[in-house]
C-alpha cells in the first residue's frame, strides 16, 4: 500500500455513477469512471444514495493503491456531498484550466469556479502521461456555498499548454514597442 494522498482527501470532484453489471455480487452497486480509475461510496455514507446516470459533487476520502509498481490499479473512495442536475455540468477546454501534478494525479483546476466541470474523455487522455500521472481528477467547489466570484480572464497558451503572461505575449506581439 501506497502512502496516504492527503491532497485528494481534500478534493471536492464531480462524479457521474452508474451501476455496475459487471460484478453483481459486489457491494457496490454504484461506481464512477469519471476520474479516471473506479471510485465507490464509502461504506460509511448513510445520506441520500445517488442513482444511477446522476451526477453528484463529492468529497474523497481516500485513495487506495495496490502496488508502487502499479499505481493505475485501485479506486477512489467518495462521500457524497449533493446532487447535481445535469443541466449545470459544463466541459472544460484547454485554456479554461491549469493543472498541477502531484502522487500520480494530475489535478485539473478549472479558472471559474463558479461551475460544476467535467473534462471530455478525449481531453483526459490528452493529460494522461502513464506510467507518471495514473489518474486525471477535475477538482470542483461546492457553489452552492460559495461566494459570487467575478471572472477570470482567460490566458492564452503556447502549443503545450503553458499560460503566456499577458506582458510577454504583448512582448511578442510589439505592442510594448515605443
Amino acid at each position: 500500500m501506497l502512502d496516504e494522498n492527503r491532497r485528494i482527501q481534500r478534493t471536492l470532484v464531480l462524479a457521474k455513477f452508474i451501476v455496475d453489471t459487471t460484478r453483481p455480487n459486489s457491494r457496490n452497486r454504484l461506481i464512477t469512471k469519471t476520474l479516471g480509475k473506479i471510485g465507490v461510496i464509502s461504506a460509511d455514507y448513510t445520506g441520500r444514495a445517488p442513482n444511477d446516470e446522476e451526477f453528484w459533487l463529492c468529497a474523497v476520502q481516500k485513495e487506495v493503491t495496490k502496488s508502487q509498481s502499479n499505481p493505475c490499479s485501485g479506486l477512489f473512495i467518495l462521500k457524497p456531498v449533493r446532487y447535481v442536475d445535469r443541466t449545470q455540468v459544463n466541459y472544460l477546454t484547454t485554456g479554461f484550466y491549469t493543472y498541477e501534478d502531484e502522487g500520480g494525479i494530475r489535478y485539473v483546476i478549472p479558472k471559474y469556479k463558479n461551475m460544476y466541470w467535467l473534462l471530455s474523455i478525449e481531453e483526459r487522455r490528452r493529460l494522461l502521461d502513464p506510467p507518471r500521472i495514473h489518474s486525471v481528477v477535475t477538482v470542483n467547489y461546492d457553489i452552492e456555498n460559495a461566494p459570487a466570484q467575478n471572472p477570470v480572464p482567460y490566458l492564452y497558451r503556447d502549443g503545450v499548454g503553458h499560460a503566456i503572461p499577458e506582458d510577454v505575449l504583448d512582448n511578442d506581439l510589439g505592442l510594448n514597442e515605443e
